[in-house]
């Protein structure tokens, strides 16, 4: 069922008005919440939660399409807008020297060090498995998903400008890292295509 051209005016301008005003509170109120009370990550976990409860309460106002548009994630938009200015603004943030002069750690940390993670997940996903209940791509493909580990909880712990060195190890081969995954996982669903259901 496709969407009027209202609706579709509607959840953008109620999208994008929603937008500046969690700019415009994160401005201001954020310097000074950050520092004392919360950490940046669980005050920007805190704006989605309170935006998206007000949201639910001011449902009845809206049209019935309009909530649920706003509250969907798109993969998409995610990727495209959201994720780019992260990792820009992380690369460009840290301190280059570091990160130049440990290149080859991080590199060796990052790609080879994910790639022997992908073969011993795969390799135990399909030799664990009872009864053969994932196919092989399958394995690989969890594989290359679960190689790819999270570094941020260990970067909210790290400071930049007592341990900088560590930092810009743990940072670069996170960013390696994720990047090899996906890579892995490109690999696999080009030599394993999905299978298209009837």
């Amino acid at each position: 069922m496709a969407k009027s051209a209202a609706e579709v005016v509607e959840t953008t301008s109620i999208a994008t008005g929603v937008l500046v005003l969690l700019l415009a509170l994160w401005l201001l109120l954020g310097p000074r919440l950050r520092g004392h009370y919360l950490n940046e990550a669980s005050l920007a976990a805190l704006f989605g939660l309170i935006t998206g409860i007000t949201i639910l309460m001011f449902q009845r106002y809206l049209a019935r399409g309009v909530v649920k548009d706003l509250l969907a994630f798109d993969t998409s938009a995610f990727f495209l807008y959201l994720l780019p200015p992260v990792i820009f603004n992380a690369g460009l943030s840290m301190e280059k020297r570091h990160f130049f002069n440990n290149l080859g750690s991080i590199m060796c940390m990052g790609v080879l060090g994910t790639i022997i993670c992908f073969l011993v997940i795969s390799l135990v996903l399909a030799t664990m498995t009872p009864f053969h209940l994932l196919r092989i791509q399958d394995c690989l493909a969890l594989g290359a998903i679960f190689s790819a580990t999270d570094s941020v909880a260990t970067l909210q712990v790290l400071d930049p400008e007592s341990q900088p060195v560590v930092f810009s190890l743990v940072f670069g081969e996170g960013i390696i890292n994720d990047a090899t995954s996906v890579v892995l996982l490109g690999a696999v669903a080009a030599v394993f295509p999905p299978v298209q259901s009837q």
